[in-house]
Order: structure tokens, then C-alpha cells, then sequence
């Protein structure tokens, strides 16, 4: 077997499906099941982790803050 090198690039012709094949492809991906047409991509279980981690996030910074705040008091007005 020949190693490919990208130097034969030029010379190829794009693969044509027969009517045949694309007949079977296109019901072999037409029945779509019920459980995966309506799946919502966001989940509240989701969410609530997401709001967690943002919060534990804060207040470890506040926590591990010099200063006992987020923001150091030279900077503040």
C-alpha cells in the first residue's frame, strides 16, 4: 500500500454515488426515533450545576482574597 503524500490530490475525481446507494442511505437515516428528535440540549440539572460552580468559584475567592475581600483596598477609592 502506497503512503499518501498529498502530492496525488490533484488528480482525483469526486466519489459519485449510484441512485441505488443514495436511495438506501436516505432510508436508512430517514426514521429518526421519537426520543432523539425532541432532546433538549439543555438540562435544569445542568443549570443548577453550573450556578453552583459559579458560586463555589466566588467565594473561594473572597475566602483566598488578601484583605478579606475580592478586591485589595489600595485599589478602592
Amino acid at each position: 500500500m502506497k503512503h499518501w503524500d498529498e502530492r496525488d490530490v490533484a488528480d482525483v475525481a469526486p466519489a459519485r454515488l449510484t441512485r441505488a446507494e443514495r436511495q438506501h442511505l436516505r432510508a436508512m437515516f430517514a426514521d429518526i426515533p421519537a426520543h432523539r428528535r425532541h432532546r433538549s440540549t439543555v438540562h435544569p440539572e445542568t443549570l443548577i450545576g453550573v450556578a453552583m460552580a459559579f458560586t463555589a468559584l466566588a467565594a473561594l475567592a473572597w475566602l483566598l482574597a488578601p484583605g478579606g475581600g475580592p478586591v485589595s483596598p489600595e485599589i478602592l477609592p
